[in-house]
């Protein structure tokens, strides 16, 4: 049994995001703008070197290239704050929510700040954007580990907004 290349890929909404929100197009995975078919990068052959043609596609990038992009710690006022995934699931993965969040390491309280979604790669791309929104990353799709501009738990930075 193979796996689905929609499973292990940012649905093409986040897809979409990313791209207008400067992270690299670099990916294994593409969305085509005009359909909801994902391409394997080899298959789009020369044109990946176009610039007018790749303009319709979107970098599909899977949790591990996403998981590159996010600091994995880092600490504020001798605080560590750690990036936590968990799947949460009532009954045999079917209804699974992964929750990607950063916490205080000394606390299991409401010492955090997360974005969840049924796909891994989702809740990641959510997070993303949710700390580049917030100007908390230094750049975008480099390897972040350590590089937080400011602390990830601050009130007046991390209140969520309405969707």
């Amino acid at each position: 049994m193979g796996i689905c290349l929609e499973s292990i890929c940012v649905d093409k909404e986040w897809a979409v995001k990313l791209k207008e929100s400067g992270y690299p197009q670099d990916s294994l995975f593409y969305w085509y703008d005009d359909s909801n078919v994902l391409y394997l990068k080899d298959a789009l052959g020369g044109d990946i070197y176009d610039e007018k043609i790749m303009e319709k596609y979107f970098s599909a990038p899977t949790a591990e290239e996403i998981l590159k992009w996010l600091p994995d710690y880092y600490t504020y006022n001798e605080t560590v704050y750690c990036l936590e995934i968990v799947r949460v699931s009532v009954v045999k993965r079917k209804n699974a929510v992964y929750k990607i969040s950063y916490r205080n390491i000394n606390y299991f309280g409401k010492d955090r700040v997360g974005e969840e979604d049924k796909k891994p790669c989702n809740a990641l791309a959510r997070m993303c954007l949710f700390l580049d929104k917030k100007g908390l990353l230094e750049d975008k799709g480099e390897s972040n580990l350590e590089k937080c501009k400011q602390p990830f738990y601050d009130k007046s930075i991390m209140e969520k907004e309405d969707k």
